[in-house]
């Protein structure tokens, strides 16, 4: 295997605030229709999960899941229409920008790439 490009995708408003841990968890959350099932998945604890819902709909500035309060039936979460575009776009996003920085790569280490 030969060299190849590590990047991290972050957006950032005040600070970053979305990126590939971002992303996982939305689409875990919209899989799973829960904000614990996700967190589980991830490896992550529940609160870990909330702080970076927060933190997220803070700096985005929009609501990105909703939930409904556990009980009886347990409780549930989905994303907003927001949260879906946000999901979408990013993955959009994040595709071309591989492939971009794949092309550059390639550019200034062809040798390195193909060892």
């Amino acid at each position: 295997m030969g060299w190849r490009p590590v990047t991290k995708l972050r957006i950032a408003n005040e600070s970053p605030f979305y990126g590939p841990g971002c992303q996982q968890l939305l689409s875990l959350i919209r899989d799973t229709g829960s904000v614990r099932h996700a967190s589980e998945q991830m490896g992550l604890s529940y609160s870990k999960a909330w702080r970076m819902i927060r933190e997220l709909e803070a700096q985005a500035g929009f609501p990105v899941i909703v939930r409904r309060q556990g009980g009886r039936a347990g409780g549930a979460a989905r994303l907003t229409e927001a949260g879906e575009r946000l999901l979408r776009r990013y993955g959009a996003y994040a595709e071309a920008c591989a492939r971009a920085i794949e092309a550059i790569f390639l550019e200034h280490f062809p040798e390195e790439a193909s060892r």
